[in-house]
């Protein structure tokens, strides 16, 4: 299983597949805006706009947040310092645009000067190193009837050093930010519009007020004088969104095994000298660059994280141009990019590139390859990280001869990559940080989503609210300073309802605890199906791992036999696998069958009941067995009609493989074509009538080990539920659920949920397993009805042992409703549902499927079982989708529309289960087959890596945007 994972603060990142060339322009917000007319940042030292920016959502991720590592400010007041102007204090969450900060009474949290303090009213932020920087953020002061002390208009300064310094927008334009409302929830006042420096170079931001009040301020003059104060702000590094060939793709992260002082890194990619933030055009001005020490080591470098997926374009240098001269810069050097950071392919057949040198010019043109001008090209090739290793070969030296006392060094001015057309893959940390949160609910393992309206074509989410399940869930708080988690509950599993397609924290709301209201530590979903009880229980007798086996085994998954005529049935010893009532019944030794739906009937071999216990050999369970007894049928459980009998059931043997015993004389029960959904069997009350005497002849308890039904034509009914007028030992499993995928569909929201069970024959940490799957089953009135709930089990699990190793297929674990209501572009009527068979280490996908109009029949439910046998009844003929690669427990099948998959079908999961590369398969169908794997993305910290933590990858499914889901 794919389930014990306890991040100690962790929400789920969903992946944004995004197909190049076909991704349309997202329109600005069109309600307004609180950034004043400022033109961008840059705009006055030639660093334009960039159009994609404005063309594509701000990416703002934990890994782009720019953390600074000062912050001081003209003036503070006692209590307000600075700090808590960048340190999360008061936020909701750590880093997403529309996280909000709180309203302490007393301002805690928050940044305030003291009263008048006339041009000291500046506040400033030392970002350690010089970044290009991207979008600012700022919450304004929030105490509650102390809101007219928050900034109106400031300055927004930025510079490299602390000595030269930029305006934003130009000489003497300011920046205007909207009052705080002084509420709990204040979001940025500039998240509608916010500050943009387009990629400008800096380490130091300043803000700085007018330093008259109600100018400066939003009123505030008080006894002394002005004050001015803010909650929070957040700078994130420049990201360029990529949504189509040709495009620059930012940089996120870089990193190098040698650096010199002032000379990091950072500096390759940071924009620093440079005419601009993406263009091939762009020229260096000799300042800034990455230089190593002196004497590297050999097989040293740089590298580069773009933060997420891309298919390559090509790579434009800009060759070492800074003050100790161009000899310094690269000239022979391996060029090979990776998606996890740790298996490499190299550009150019694996040999060196060389590279041309700068001229020492002050206005330098990317140099690119030695006598061509080319950049290094990549050709398309899927990667997330790049590096670049200077050569340590004697005839290809790894610089063009500069040297400092005799020791080789080698730099780069400038690095930038441009897209091919292709597949895309981004974080999508607007939707992570959604569910980030410092209170509340605070953490989940695993994401599922859907759509109240069941419409789930990609890009209409607008048109619907949704239901988020997850499962494993932390509720409390945790320090949004610290991060240190506070415990106040632990739930197997929760909801959240969010209105609108945006995530924005202000619209959603989670439900925990058993009614959503998080009043009791009870998980919302908790098993009250029959499978969720042990002992001798009715549902022994339909359930076929309740002691049901093959008469002869299989060698192989491919010859499991589906339930037959040989099987037989087991003689657990305290009857456990079999149906018993306690003990003198009276009139409530029935027992009732439920095929779900109405069928014209054929035969129904039975099992009697079998317990066997060698530990007293002479005790005759097996007489509690039924023996003289009335069957009924019916088609609403109120009108019955008796089978025309006598019938009398044929004693058991207490042998461990127990064949149908039938009845006496060897008939079986056949019901002639009758119709009828519900079936119940009534023994005669007396012992030695209704039973076979029972352990003393004159024993009233009455029990079944199993029975089958078939319909007229000699089909097995796959699905039957049972229910008993007294079960003797019946007492809950102390099972829990996990939820899987599920689906909105006719007013009701369905869900798929593992039947988990305790297993303390696991290694520690790892006990439990799967007892089933079940059916959740919500009436959607606006939003989940949890009131009405309802859960049954299904056979949508199946276990067994082949050669002493375990086999299981569970289903569940995704759904994909391919019909003209989900707005499916090529729709057959079906809802498939996806699974996956465990064996021999081996997790591959599987799928069922069933019309839309038979959801809930399970006996409708058809098993892909391959193209030779095509679909069939029995799950245990299931077979793989894809070969070659472990399958997560959760994955998904999306038909694509558009793009280069258009009329596909996309299988997207975790390869291996826990390898942390995600992966793509296309296929023909949603049957596939599924060819070749394409790894997308990775979640691995790999060795050069400097800021991309692990993180649970699951799906978001209701897609946000076209292309992107």
């Amino acid at each position: 299983m794919n389930k014990p994972m306890r991040t100690g603060f962790a929400a789920s990142l969903a992946f944004a597949l995004l197909t190049a060339f076909a991704v349309p322009a997202s329109a600005l917000p069109d309600d307004g805006g609180v950034g004043g007319d400022a033109p961008p940042a840059g705009a006055d030292a030639g660093l334009p706009a960039q159009a994609s920016a404005l063309r594509h959502p701000a990416a703002y991720s934990e890994q782009l947040l720019l953390k600074p590592v000062a912050v001081t400010a003209g003036s503070e007041a006692p209590g307000h310092e600075a700090a808590n102007a960048a340190n999360n204090s008061g936020m909701s969450g750590f880093f997403g645009p529309l996280e909000t900060h709180g309203n302490d009474g007393d301002g805690a949290g928050m940044w305030r000067t003291g009263a008048n303090p006339g041009a000291d009213n500046w506040i400033q932020l030392d970002l350690g190193a010089v970044y290009p920087l991207g979008k600012m953020l700022v919450w304004n002061y929030n105490q509650p009837g102390e809101t007219d002390k928050g900034v109106k208009n400031a300055r927004i300064q930025y510079s490299a050093d602390g000595v030269a310094w930029t305006t934003l927008g130009g000489a003497g334009r300011t920046v205007h930010f909207k009052q705080a409302s002084g509420t709990a929830d204040e979001k940025a006042s500039n998240w509608q519009a916010p500050i943009d420096f387009a990629g400008a170079p800096a380490r130091y931001i300043r803000l700085a007020p007018d330093a008259k009040a109600n100018i400066g301020n939003w009123g505030d003059s008080g006894t002394d004088g002005p004050s001015f104060g803010l909650s929070e702000i957040r700078i994130y590094r420049f990201s360029n969104p990529v949504g189509a060939g040709g495009q620059m793709i930012a940089v996120a992260q870089v990193s190098a095994d040698s650096e010199s002082e002032g000379s990091p890194a950072l500096n390759a990619v940071n924009n620093l000298g440079m005419t601009g933030s993406t263009a091939k055009t762009d020229t260096h001005d000799r300042s800034g660059g990455w230089l190593s020490a002196a004497d590297p080591a050999p097989g040293g470098g740089i590298q580069f994280d773009l933060g997420g997926t891309y298919p390559l374009g090509e790579m434009q240098v800009w060759n070492y141009n800074g003050p100790e001269g161009p000899l310094l810069g690269i000239q022979w050097a391996k060029v090979s990019f990776s998606l996890d950071g740790i298996n490499w392919t190299g550009t150019n057949g694996g040999e060196p590139c060389r590279f041309a040198p700068a001229n020492g010019e002050e206005s330098e043109a990317a140099t690119n390859l030695e006598g061509s001008g080319n950049p290094v090209e990549f050709g398309g090739a899927s990667a997330r990280y790049v590096r670049i290793e200077p050569s340590a070969e004697a005839d290809r030296p790894g610089s063009w001869g500069g040297s400092d006392g005799g020791d080789a060094r080698y730099g780069l001015s400038q690095v930038r990559f441009y897209s091919a057309s292709g597949i895309v893959v981004e974080p999508a940390p607007d939707w992570t940080s959604l569910f980030t949160r410092t209170e509340g609910w605070t953490g989940s393992d695993g994401i599922y989503s859907l759509a109240y309206d069941g419409y789930d074509a990609t890009g209409k989410a607008k048109r619907t609210d949704t239901l988020f399940l997850f499962s494993d869930t932390f509720t409390g708080s945790v320090d949004p300073v610290t991060k240190a988690r506070t415990l106040e509950g632990y739930y197997n599993n929760t909801l959240a309802t969010l209105q609108g397609s945006a995530p924005d924290p202000a619209n959603i709301r989670f439900l925990w605890g058993s009614d959503g209201t998080g009043r009791d530590f009870r998980s919302l979903f908790e098993p009250s199906t029959p499978y969720a009880y042990t002992g001798t229980v009715a549902a022994n007798t339909v359930n076929e791992a309740a002691g049901m086996s093959p008469a002869a085994a299989s060698a192989s998954p491919a010859d499991i036999a589906p339930p037959g005529p040989s099987d037989t049935h087991d003689n657990d010893k305290d009857g456990k696998t079999m149906w018993l009532t306690a003990d003198d019944p009276g009139d409530d030794n029935w027992i009732k069958f439920d095929l779900s739906a109405s069928y014209r009937l054929g035969k129904m071999p039975v099992w009697n009941y079998n317990q066997f216990d060698p530990d007293h050999p002479d005790i005759p369970y097996a007489d509690r067995g039924l023996k003289n007894a009335r069957i009924y049928y019916s088609n609403d459980d109120e009108h019955y009609t008796e089978l025309e009998g006598p019938f009398q059931f044929a004693k058991a043997t207490g042998d461990p493989k127990l064949a149908a015993t039938n009845l006496v004389g060897g008939g079986v029960v056949d019901f002639g074509g009758a119709e009828a959904r519900y079936v119940k069997i009534v023994p005669n009350a007396a012992p030695g009538d209704g039973n076979w005497g029972g352990t003393t002849g004159s024993e009233a308890m009455f029990g079944l080990s199993h029975v089958r039904f078939y319909d007229a034509s000699g089909e097995l009914l796959r699905y039957v539920s049972a229910s008993a007028g007294s079960e003797k030992d019946a007492v809950p499993a102390g099972n829990w659920y996990w939820l899987q995928d599920g689906l909105s569909l006719n007013g009701q929201f369905y869900a798929f949920p593992l039947n988990m069970a305790p297993d303390p024959t696991q290694p520690p940490g790892w006990q439990f397993k799967v007892a089933g799957v079940s059916m959740v089953k919500l009436p959607n009135r606006n939003g989940p009805d949890l009131a009405h709930m309802t859960q049954i089990d299904t056979p949508l699990y199946y276990h067994t042992s082949i050669g002493g190793w375990p086999l299981s297929y569970t289903f569940g674990a995704g759904v994909m409703p391919n019909t003209a209501e989900a707005g499916a572009p090529d729709p057959d009527g079906y809802v498939y549902v996806y699974g996956y068979r465990d064996y021999a280490f081996e997790r591959l996908p599987t799928v069922a499927r069933v019309k839309a109009e038979d959801f809930e029949r399970f006996n409708e439910w058809r098993f892909w079982a391959g193209p030779d046998k095509g679909w069939t009844r029995n799950i245990e003929e299931s077979a793989p989708l894809l070969s070659g690669a472990s399958v997560s427990a959760e994955f998904s099948v999306t038909p694509m529309k558009g793009g280069p998959f258009d009329g596909k079908y996309l299988l997207v999961f975790e390869k291996d289960t826990l390898s942390h590369y995600m992966t793509y398969s296309v296929g023909d169908s949603p049957t596939g087959p599924f060819g070749a794997l394409f790894r997308s993305t990775t979640r691995r910290k790999p060795r050069w890596a400097q800021a991309s933590p692990p993180t649970t990858p699951k799906r978001i499914r209701t897609c946000r945007t076209p292309g992107n889901c």
